[in-house]
């Protein structure tokens, strides 16, 4: 890993994957960011670099409360890296390791404001590819932001690596229209990651568990939507059912979502206080 960025003092290591470090860093203004940066060898891998660059153009163009803001991009020529404004807490995933499932209202809360997230970057025509409990964080109480534009992307843009037979995304929280070739690649694809996003928040669990990629592959061509236990709310329980619905022109939007999850988070609210 690269210990100096042009303009930038690098830190301690957040993060990171495969192909790319996650590092706090320092700009020449002493203001604290994150750096995510490209691994030397996979600054060779075009899919690496071009997946790189479409992160950076997505954070830089959609600008929202609950959405990783992108601040600065180096992503022509090597070393391939964009900062992001620092943001702290811990992922939703972690905390629901740690404490289990969360509260209604919080659960509701929680996806609301990653509806929001989607809705602007669906606004701007891109869609995330990567919605799930692991990107996003919680900074404060009652405040979620939702990371990790790497898979970000405008519709039909990964056609090229789909044909080949590539699957984009996390195989527990993937829309069945992406696990079947040709895929349907379409903003409604991260409305059913949100679902089963919302579903982990409410239960703790996966709606959709299996014991390898191929296995979830397989029984999502298959699955029936998310259907909460009988304990939950209704209202609750068919939002979720909309949400991971198989056919993708049959869920709602991220923008329509918004308005249906914050009613409900506020009548489950009134719910608990009674």
């Amino acid at each position: 890993m690269l210990m100096t960025l042009p303009g930038y003092t690098l830190g301690r290591r957040l993060g990171g994957g495969p192909t790319c470090d996650v590092v706090l860093a320092t700009d020449g203004r002493g203001a604290t960011v994150a750096a995510k940066v490209l691994k030397g060898e996979s600054e060779k891998n075009s899919f690496a670099v071009t997946l790189l660059r479409r992160e950076a153009a997505a954070g830089l163009v959609v600008r929202h409360p609950h959405l990783v803001r992108v601040c600065d991009a180096h992503v022509d020529r090597s070393p391939y890296f964009f900062t992001m404004a620092f943001v702290g807490g811990k992922p939703a995933k972690t905390r629901l390791l740690a404490e289990g499932p969360q509260p209604v209202p919080l659960a509701l809360g929680v996806a609301r404001q990653m509806a929001e997230a989607l809705s602007a970057l669906h606004g701007n025509g891109f869609i995330h590819g990567d919605v799930k409990t692991a990107n996003v964080l919680l900074p404060s109480p009652g405040k979620a932001v939702l990371i990790d534009l790497g898979f970000a992307h405008k519709p039909g843009e990964l056609k090229p690596w789909s044909d080949r037979g590539h699957v984009v995304g996390t195989a527990n929280y993937l829309a069945p229209e992406l696990a079947v070739l040709p895929p349907t690649d379409t903003t409604a694809a991260d409305v059913f990651s949100l679902g089963v996003s919302l579903y982990e928040l409410l239960t703790g669990t996966l709606p959709y568990p299996g014991r390898s990629t191929t296995e979830v592959v397989k029984h999502r061509r298959h699955c029936d939507p998310a259907a909460l236990p009988k304990s939950f709310p209704q209202d609750v329980r068919t939002v979720v059912i909309k949400m991971t619905d198989p056919d993708p022109e049959k869920r709602p939007t991220a923008k329509a979502l918004v308005g249906e999850l914050a009613g409900l988070q506020i009548a489950t609210l009134g719910r608990r206080a009674a």
